[in-house]
């Protein structure tokens, strides 16, 4: 039999706690109960309970009390044990707000007490769990009370009027607070159905806001991965930041105040092209043109401006494909949703890099649903023609003008080319404009009077002098701008009036003539580094910085001894002083200020990367120019073709590379980038380019450079050297120390960094130092400074012969030399193992060839690709998979085409001549059934035909069928943002390819199949707005009653959604039954 002491100890332990946590409670959320309708419900509650804990506490622990009421109370306070237990716990959650997880992890914490689920919750222990069973405990004991009083009575004890008083009034006590307490609690349940009615009633707008919210955050996160697909760096800011800087108020007024740009601007469907001389401004004409626009599109509704400036001396900015990129990014970033052409174009392709016709497809899908566009783009001329980009470029614009688009709006500048000319006449809408030399003078004059007015030298001269100046040369520049520009320098480096009086009167009176005097006037002690930085900006593969061209131009491949440090200038910026009006500074972004420079001096120990570039196309055009050949003074040394320039630039990198390799310079053990770009700061280009300007030298190597190269592959210091900065198999620059380098694109605020991207900075050790704090992980995780220097955190290559990197790099001209001294099938090395699978993917096709003619193993296996077959069927270069199936390749089919399919790397000319190499696709296989599906969905109607003539006994729908979960081997597939779940035909319907649909529907048994998502190609023809294929489905009786899509959209909304008139009809008319209600609710809730 238990104590009765340790069992009343126990209940008044209980009731005591019960106590201290209502008090705790009732602290923590007094100063949200006026502001909250739930917390004072909660406080109120908590109160109640608190007043029953405290009576059973007073009554029940008095030494007086019968014990026997307090064993029948015990149960009842006993009962009490648990919900009380999950009240603590909850307690110890809500004192709990520090989290261990960082600043996201506390704020959840401190969210946590305020929630209404928590709240609700708490409400329903002190309700249900604790109330209830507390007023049962003071029934029992207001009834034990009762009965001891009569009890005593009856016995004949001494009953005193004080004693009937006290037992009155604890009766009383106990039923007042019964009674409280059960109308607390009954309030209390009754308020709890009320919210528990009302939040289902709220459920579905709930779910529906939800589903909403993620639909849009989906949308959002799409529509960024796009966006980053579309994007090829920021390539047109500083070009359109440099024309402004040039421009001044006013310039270009005669055109755009005059009739041709206004005509431009309004009429539908409109192209202009303005050609002008040499160097008469038309690109800060263009300049102009793009302000303006700009300023007109700001004030009107779907107005959008996109442009784009050819720069002769950038090879990024001369590519057909980045143009249209440009274009397509900057239209498709200044509206809310992307069109789902562009989304089944990235879903196809964003593992790839697309040739134009996919960026031209794209932009028509944003043209189409685009308000009044407007595309400027800047000198046609000086996008090259020896690769074919130029010839590219024009059938690009011939194309976006064929789309026959009112809404667009072309205006293109550049001289007047003969294949410009022939290509651009048959689709402008005005003749060619010609920028007269009149009107360029208005501008001319402009510019000159804002220089003499605003200069902080010519300024400071006498205001005859700078009258004088601006007559004669408005009067001498014939509407070339460019010469201005060059007299202006010139003048400015007269020191009296008599000077400048006397070069006014010796003013040279072409740009050709100009140029002549600069180059003349280089002294000739400078004259070889004139000449070498001059070949660097011609020819170099990137913009040159300007600690590169100082250092190169010291570079005299003449010696035998290339390189000297001792040769170097003092100061970098004495190149810029020999060079004079020959080459420019790109200017820095037009927002940097006075305190951004401060600070990156403070921080910076290099400073900012200075971009050098020639000061004008005509610079470059004149250099190489036969005009300049032919002259007969001194001048003619300047004379620089582009392979001498090639030439000249690879024979200085190697150089270089090899001076550095062949010193005992313990830094060179593991280069760090700061001792990079502070001690040889032409490493990285060099690494990287040496063998690009090698096979740019023209038809074939010089033999001294010939060479040279083989002495630099078979050299182990310095191919280590080499392949320690570089990977020539990833074509990356890696570095031990990467995250030295750092992009101030988010510096830190504090420091008064603005958010900007700048040219470029190099971060010491020092800056690092002074980010490791900093909480913004996107600083510390962003990479570093200008993208064309940006190193790799990836291991380097594995070490290779050097017929290897012959055979990777594609110097074809070197296998018979190389293999003077070694093997064919030499000993094994690199990632991928053999010359010949390097080769083969890199798409070296010459090399191939003479690796073939030589006798190497085309069967060799092993390294990434296993064999050289399947690394070119990988690259998709079907000319070398021809060679090496004719020079005998095995082929193990099922494998390569269960890669390729893995991959995405379906290229229909590959995939046929694989499958030419057997006697017959059988249809049963898993893999040629998953491969007609993906040829289905990409619409390689080739594949798709080639596939169904060589399968025998063919059924319908005998291959359609399969899978993902079938495929063996395809597990691995990490693009899963879309995966073909139906038959061949239903995915050439999802992806909108009639021709392919048309081909596979005869052998298909279900037409009204809806795989993905309840959707079914009638639906897929609707959204693609293709009538052709609508009423081809509709011809193959295509049942439009069949229900459709999980979310309600069926092929009458996207009719309707795409106003297009002919489908709705041609819906209506497949219906056979007259009122069918199916039809008329579907076209009411579409519309």
């Amino acid at each position: 039999m238990a104590d009765p002491l340790s069992v009343t100890a126990g209940v008044v332990g209980i009731l005591g706690f019960g106590i201290q946590a209502c008090q705790l409670l009732t602290d923590f959320y007094s100063s949200a109960r006026g502001s909250r309708e739930d917390v004072r419900a909660l406080c109120e509650s908590t109160e109640a309970l608190s007043r029953m804990l405290t009576v059973l506490q007073n009554v029940i622990g008095q030494p007086g009390v019968d014990t026997a009421a307090a064993a029948g109370v015990r149960n009842h306070i006993m009962a009490c044990r648990a919900g009380l237990a999950r009240l603590d716990k909850k307690l110890r959650k809500i004192q709990n707000v520090r989290g261990d997880g960082g600043m996201r992890a506390l704020y959840l914490a401190m969210q946590y007490p305020l929630k209404e689920k928590t709240i609700l919750k708490l409400r329903t222990i002190i309700a249900k769990e604790l109330m209830g069973q507390l007023s049962l405990a003071l029934g029992t004991l207001n009834l034990e009370t009762s009965i001891s009083l009569i009890d005593g009575i009856v016995q004949g004890q001494s009953i005193t009027n004080d004693s009937i008083n006290r037992l009155l009034a604890e009766t009383r006590a106990i039923q007042n607070t019964m009674l409280e307490s059960n109308l607390a609690a009954t309030q209390n349940i009754d308020n709890l159905r009320k919210e528990t009615r009302a939040g289902f009633q709220g459920l579905d707008k709930d779910i529906n806001d939800i589903a909403a919210m993620n639909l849009a955050m989906n949308a959002e996160n799409i529509r960024e991965d796009v966006l980053n697909w579309i994007s090829c760096s920021d390539i047109i800011g500083s070009s359109h930041n440099s024309a402004c800087k040039q421009r001044q108020e006013g310039t270009g007024n005669w055109f755009i105040h005059g009739k041709t740009y206004e005509d431009w601007r309004t009429e539908q469907g409109s192209f202009i092209w303005l050609h002008g001389i040499p160097g008469c401004g038309k690109t800060i004409l263009c300049s102009s043109i793009i302000e303006e626009t700009l300023k007109y599109c700001s004030s009107r509704q779907n107005h959008y401006v996109a442009y784009f400036y050819i720069t002769f001396n950038d090879s990024e900015k001369q590519r057909p494909e980045n143009i249209m990129r440009s274009l397509l990014h900057q239209l498709t970033s200044r509206q809310s949703s992307i069109p789902d052409t562009l989304l089944d174009l990235y879903r196809q392709h964003k593992n790839t890099a697309p040739p134009i016709n996919v960026w031209l497809a794209a932009l028509r899908s944003v043209l189409d649903r685009s308000g009044e566009v407007f595309i400027i783009i800047d000198a046609l001329d000086e996008c090259p023609i020896r690769m074919g980009e130029r010839e590219e470029l024009l059938k690009g614009l011939v194309s976006i003008k064929d789309f026959n688009l009112p809404n667009l709006h072309l205006l293109v500048t550049s001289r007047r080319e003969v294949d410009i000319s022939k290509t651009l006449s048959h689709i402008l809408t005005e003749p060619p404009f010609g920028i007269q030399n009149s009107e360029v003078d208005q501008d001319i004059q402009i510019h000159v009077r804002s220089e003499v007015t605003n200069n902080p030298k010519l300024s400071k001269w006498p205001h005859s002098i700078r009258e004088e100046i601006e007559k004669e040369l408005v009067h001498g520049c014939h509407g070339m701008f460019r010469w201005a520009t060059c007299q202006l320098d010139s003048l400015k480096g007269c020191l009296r009036a008599s000077a400048v009086r006397s070069t006014l009167k010796a003013l040279p009176p072409t740009l050709d003539a100009t140029y002549e005097r600069i180059l003349l006037n280089i002294g000739t002690e400078y004259r070889k580094e004139a000449i070498s930085a001059l070949m660097w900006l011609m020819a170099s593969e990137r913009p040159v910085y300007l600690n590169e061209l100082a250092e190169a131009a010291v570079i005299d491949i003449s010696v035998d001894q290339p390189f000297d440090p001792e040769d170097r200038l003092f100061d970098p910026q004495s190149i810029l002083t020999v060079l004079s009006a020959l080459v420019s500074v790109v200017p820095d972004d037009e927002d940097e200020d006075e305190e951004y420079s401060k600070a990156m001096t403070e921080l910076l120990p290099l400073g900012k990367f200075t971009e050098i570039r020639l000061a004008h196309y005509s610079v470059r055009e004149y250099l190489s120019s036969g005009r300049l050949a032919q002259t007969p003074l001194l001048a003619a040394k300047f004379y620089i073709t582009p392979s001498t320039a090639h030439y000249h630039l690879s024979f200085s990198c190697i150089a270089y590379i090899s001076y550095w390799a062949l010193r005992n310079d313990h830094e060179l053990v593991n280069p760090s980038p700061y001792w990079l770009a502070s001690v040889a700061p032409l490493m990285v280009y060099a690494t990287k380019y040496w063998a690009t300007h090698a096979l740019r030298c023209g038809s074939e190597l010089p033999e001294n450079l010939k060479l040279l190269i083989i002495r630099f592959l078979t050299s182990a210091k310095v191919v280590e050297l080499w392949t320690k900065l570089f990977s020539p198999e990833t074509e990356e620059f890696i570095c031990a120390e990467a995250e030295e380098f750092i992009s101030i694109r988010r510096l830190v605020i504090d420091r008064h960094i603005p958010s900007r991207t700048p040219t470029g900075v190099f971060i010491s050790t020092r800056m690092r130092d002074l980010l490791a704090g900093t909480s913004d992980e996107r600083v510390r995780a962003t990479r570093f400074f200008p993208p064309q220097l940006v190193p790799s955190h990836r291991h380097r290559d594995l070490p290779a012969p050097p017929l290897y990197y012959i055979a990777c790099l594609g110097l074809s001209e070197l296998v018979p030399e190389i293999l003077k001294t070694t093997s064919i099938n030499c000993e094994a090395g690199g990632s991928y193992d053999s010359p010949l699978q390097v080769a083969s993917f890199k798409g070296h096709e010459q090399t191939v060839l003479a690796l073939l003619k030589a006798g190497v193993n085309v069967n060799a296996s092993g390294g990434l690709h296993h064999t050289a077959l399947e690394a070119g069927c990988m690259a998709e270069h079907a000319s070398i998979v021809h060679h090496l199936l004719e020079a005998g390749a095995a082929v193990n089919l099922e494998h390569i085409l269960s890669k390729m399919i893995m991959e995405r790397k379906l290229n229909a000319e590959v995939v046929i001549r694989l499958l030419k190499t057997t006697e017959s696709v059988d249809h049963r296989r898993r893999t040629f059934g998953w491969l007609m599906k993906w040829a289905s969905w990409h619409g390689h109607s080739m594949v798709v035909r080639h596939l169904l003539q060589r399968m025998r006994g063919l059924e319908p729908n005998s291959f359609f069928d399969w899978t993902l979960p079938h495929i063996i081997g395809l597990t691995a597939i990490s693009d899963t943002s879309y995966q073909p779940c139906g038959s061949a035909p239903y995915e050439a319907a999802v992806a909108g390819n009639l021709e392919v649909l048309q081909l596979l529907v005869p052998r298909w048994a279900n037409i009204n199949e809806n795989a993905y998502e309840g959707n079914t190609a009638l639906y897929w023809a609707a959204l693609h707005n293709s009538k052709e294929m609508v009423g081809f489905l509709l011809s193959r009786s295509a049942d439009i009653h069949v229900i459709e899509n999980f979310y309600g959209w069926t092929a009458h909304s996207w009719a309707h959604f795409n106003k297009s008139t002919e489908i709705l009809e041609m819906l209506k008319n497949a219906c056979k039954v007259e009122y069918c209600g199916l039809c008329l609710q579907r076209l009411s809730y579409a519309q």
